[in-house]
């Protein structure tokens, strides 16, 4: 099989606005007979064969505003989806995600010392 790609956003990943931060960039990668994955350049192709592969990212858009004042309880949302990691939440965003009673989920609690104040929404 022969492939075909054009990763734009390969090098220079789009930029975010008002604070967000970059987004993440595409990139093409070939995995070979052995397993190894060798990444290709952004504008080529590749030919897999019998048992290969080619593996593509798409890059993603820039963020937009300050990571920092997003609402906790979307950033729970996303732990809970399984879409951000718990450890992501606490760095990136500041959010104080702990593990729920239920030890599946996850809640919002109180922030480590030195984090912003997370507060629960009621309604």
């Amino acid at each position: 099989m022969t492939v075909y790609f054009l990763g734009d956003g390969g090098t220079f990943p789009a930029k975010g606005v008002l604070g967000g931060n970059s987004g993440a960039t595409c990139g093409t990668w070939k995995r070979t007979r052995r397993g190894t994955l060798e990444r290709q350049p952004d504008f080529d192709h590749a030919v897999a064969d019998e048992k290969e592969a080619v593996h593509f990212r798409s890059c993603a858009g820039g963020g937009y505003g300050d990571l920092r004042k997003r609402d906790p309880a979307r950033v729970l949302a996303d732990v809970n989806a399984g879409w951000l990691s718990v450890a992501a939440a606490r760095s990136v965003y500041g959010a104080a995600v702990n593990q729920a009673p239920d030890g599946v989920d996850y809640v919002l609690g109180r922030a480590p010392a030195g984090k912003r104040k997370i507060t629960r929404r009621t309604s």
